[in-house]
Parts: structure tokens; sequence; C-alpha cells
């Protein structure tokens, strides 16, 4: 067998320079292979291995002109642009992220934002007033909290709701050196006495003057003290609910659950929708049937029911449950 001209070669496969191995593809290859030996079975962007190439190429600050070609030459969706964005910020990667900004990738939260623009220092976003004043009352920035209002910002029901469920993200780095350690508590306190003097609406933004009642219930609710239970006894409590009542939805479920624990009409679903994660676990599998998005129990859910049921029977649940 004949060795083949490299011309011959270059016929067949119709890229020389990839064939030489001096390629902009086979530089980029090769330098996410020596940063992450377990990727040396990749190919190139076209082989279709543009979404494994650039995770490597953002964590380790590769060339800027390494993730731009990736990037121009994959059709990459909205969602996975905002999601590589959301990596190149994780790895402090400016450089990855003004490309990705560039080709239209956008923060999925505020938090993003801030961190591009406070910790990177980036130049392709700003913040705007609104989006600074809610900063500042994530941070607890109690001081610059007061200014913003009194400049015309106004809170939301989201924001208040960030108080009894924190927003996710770390705000906290963005605390400002000025302000006072417990910021966010002093925050709830200014919010909670401007609503018992009356004056809410000074504060709540006009959007949500409809849900001031649901506030209110926020910070008075008359809240039961948390009430413990025998082992089992609230799965057998949710499984009986699921039976009587078959095709429940989970927020009602979470309701009755939630209101067994701390009181009848205690739950709110803005705050307590997530209350129990952990239990529901040990509840739906293999108990519950999920096949239509709502609940009802399989055979063994029913099994498991009678079982509770002949246990329970005859002990005397100390103090009454609440409902």
């Amino acid at each position: 067998m004949r060795a083949k001209f490299i011309y011959e070669k270059f016929e067949e496969e119709s890229d020389p320079i990839k064939d030489m191995g001096v390629g902009i593809e086979t530089t980029i290859r090769d330098w996410v292979k020596n940063q992450e030996p377990a990727y040396s079975h990749l190919r190139s962007p076209r082989a279709g291995h543009s979404e494994v190439l650039l995770y490597p190429l953002i964590k380790h600050h590769a060339p800027k002109e390494y993730v731009k070609y990736v990037i121009d030459n994959t059709n990459f969706n909205q969602w996975e642009l905002n999601h590589f964005l959301e990596t190149a910020l994780f790895n402090n990667n400016r450089d990855a992220a003004d490309v990705i900004l560039e080709v239209g990738g956008k923060p999925n939260k505020l938090i993003d934002k801030a961190d591009y623009v406070y910790k990177l220092r980036g130049k392709k976003l700003s913040l705007t007033p609104e989006e600074e004043f809610k900063i500042n009352f994530f941070a607890g920035n109690y001081n610059h909290f007061l200014k913003d209002l009194k400049s015309g910002q106004r809170i939301t029901k989201g924001m208040i709701n960030s108080l009894f469920k924190p927003e996710s993200g770390s705000y906290g780095n963005y605390r400002k050196r000025d302000e006072p350690l417990h910021g966010k508590q002093k925050i709830e306190e200014y919010i909670k006495n401007t609503i018992e003097k009356g004056n809410i609406k000074s504060i709540l933004h006009p959007k949500d003057y409809k849900r001031i009642d649901a506030i209110k219930n926020m910070f008075f609710r008359n809240k039961s003290e948390y009430q413990s239970y025998p082992k089992g006894y609230k799965i057998y409590r949710a499984l009986k609910h699921i039976h009587e009542n078959p095709g429940i939805r989970r927020t009602d479920l979470t309701k009755f659950i939630y209101d067994l624990s701390y009181g009848k009409d205690t739950f709110d679903p803005m705050i307590n929708k997530g209350y129990w994660s952990d239990g529901f676990q040990d509840l739906i599998y293999p108990n519950v049937d999920l096949t239509k998005k709502t609940y009802s129990l399989t055979s063994v859910g029913k099994e498991k029911l009678k079982r509770l049921e002949n246990y329970f029977k005859d002990i005397k649940i100390i103090p009454e449950p609440y409902i």
C-alpha cells in the first residue's frame, strides 16, 4: 500500500488546515485537553461537542478568541447562552461573560447582573436605580434603603417575601461598610412599623396595593406554635387526606400538612409552598401516583394507609391535632 501525497489527503477530507493540526479548532481542542485530560475524546464544535467544550474554556479562563469561536460556530439557544453566562460569572471570567453578552446572553437573576457590574466591573451592563434599590434591600443596606425610598423607589410584595424566604444568591457580599450589621432586620422592622401606622402605601409600589391585606398577614398573622406528632402520624394523615381527596394538587396537600403542624389557616402559599419537602419523599414513593400531575394513592399507598389506620386507631394523640 503506497503512501498518499499530502494533496491527495486534502482532497479526501477537504480541510487541510485541520489535517495539518494547525487550525483554531485543533488549538482549542489541545488547550482543553491540557486543562482537563478527561476531555481527550472531544473533537470540534462542528462535531457536536460545543457545549462540553465551552465549560472548560470558561472554567479555566481560556483566551477570549477561543470562547468566541465556539459560540460563533454553534447555534446556542437563549437558555443555553444565559446558562453559560451564569457559568462565566461563577468562575469570575469577565472576558467570557463579555463574549456571551455580545451575542445576546442575559443574566437570569439580579444577583448575576450585580456580580457582573460590581464584582467583575464589567462595562456591558449597568444597573438601573430600581435594581440598585433592590440590591440595597436584599443586602440589608438600611441607610441606603431609606435614601432610595426618599428618592422615589418603592418596595414590592416580592421583595417583602424575601424577608421570610431568603432570596437566592449572596447579596450579603454587597453590604456596604458603613451599614449596620443587622440591616435586614432593621428594614423588616421599618416596614412593620409603617404598616402599623397605616402608611404602607407610602412605601409600596402601586401595582401591589391590591395585595396589602396579604402583606399585613405576613407580618401579623396569628401563627400557632409548632405541634409535633408521633412518628408516622403526619404520613398517615397525608395519605388519608389524599385518599379522601383523589386528584389533589401538591399545594393543597402542603397546606393540609402545614395547617396540621401550625394550626388551621396558617399556610401562606407565597412563603410555605416548599414546606416539608424532605417528608414528601417518604410520603410519595411508592405510595402516590403522579402520572396526572395530581396526587392519588397507588395500591401500595392504600395498603400502607390501612396499616397506619390500624396502628393509630387506638392511640390518643396528645395534644389534640390542630385539624
